[in-house]
């Protein structure tokens, strides 16, 4: 079959089925800190809770609160006010970061102990005894504990040495991303950047030039959507990727959709399945490889509703 929205151009290779397998399923990691945040809101409700009976039993009066007008508002209601609060927090934040970074002016390359602790960052063999670090967060299981990074490391396995490399308009801090390696670049898409308990979600596509440590976004139309915990590889001159999930306070997610980016035209087009197809089921956090010119798919989580 081919691809109903390949653009005009694209290699043929774009037309040729990709053979899925679906095998384990795996349990995610994200609803731990989701709980987290839940059990410490419910502890802060029932302080607040008893403080006001105590409050009562003096005969002390509780304060009203202020009243919100709705031009205060712009005129949504007050969850929609919260939630846009939210997002223009974590945007300040994020153009604040983005800002520092470039003014970055050179590339600097320092030996340097091992990264400190984190998970869901990428790791990508480069040549054939170094691999290159990025991104990836830390919690320890205090909701207020949570650091996300846009460091980026070079591993030397033959000496086991490592070095921090300061790289030139470096991505934003973010984890849950992914990472391919392809002729002397690195190509980066997506991940989120969270705090305690707010996740902003990235869209975004970067390469790494290796020879300069220079990043560059590449503005390809017709990409994924905004996501974390995809999966991606790489195929012949082009870079499959598939899944992940979104998240927005009470809104989440999980694609199964299939989309190629072609490198040499610089493009995406996402796959087209025939309609009654057997698919995979969307999830994310789950795993991909390719053996010839079939890829295949192991696990992975999702929600399901009953």
């Amino acid at each position: 079959f081919l691809p109903k929205t390949c653009p005009p151009g694209a290699p043929e290779h774009l037309g040729e089925e990709l053979n899925t397998e679906r095998l384990l399923n795996m349990g995610g990691g994200r609803d731990k800190r989701k709980k987290a945040v839940a059990k410490a809101k419910a502890k802060e409700l029932a302080e607040d809770r008893r403080l006001k009976l105590k409050a009562r039993e003096r005969g002390a009066e509780e304060p009203e609160p202020e009243p919100v007008l709705p031009e205060a508002l712009g005129q949504v209601s007050s969850k929609q006010h919260k939630r846009l609060t939210g997002a223009k927090e974590l945007s300040d934040l994020i153009k604040d970061i983005q800002k520092l970074d470039k003014s970055r002016t050179e590339v600097t390359i320092e030996p340097c102990t091992p990264p400190s602790p984190r998970l869901n960052f990428s790791l990508n063999m480069v040549t054939a005894s170094e691999a290159l670090m990025f991104g990836g967060e830390h919690y320890d299981g205090n909701p207020t504990n949570t650091f996300v990074y846009n460091e980026l490391y070079r591993w030397n396995l033959d000496r086991n040495e490592w070095f921090r490399i300061g790289s030139l308009n470096t991505p934003t801090p973010r984890c849950s991303h992914q990472c391919v390696q392809f002729r002397g670049h690195l190509y980066l898409f997506g991940g989120e950047f969270c705090t305690s308990d707010k996740f902003h979600h990235y869209r975004d596509l970067w390469r790494l030039d290796l020879s300069t440590f220079e990043w560059e976004e590449l503005k390809a139309k017709g990409g994924p959507s905004a996501r974390s915990g995809h999966r991606m590889v790489v195929w012949r001159n082009s870079i499959i990727l598939h899944g992940g999930f979104y998240e927005a306070f009470k809104e989440t997610q999980w694609f199964s959709d299939l989309f190629v980016f072609s490198i040499p035209l610089l493009s995406w087009c996402r796959v087209e399945f025939p309609l009654g197809a057997a698919v995979p089921g969307a999830r994310s956090g789950h795993q991909l490889t390719l053996h010839k010119d079939t890829l295949f798919l192991n696990g992975g989580y999702t929600k399901l509703k009953r």
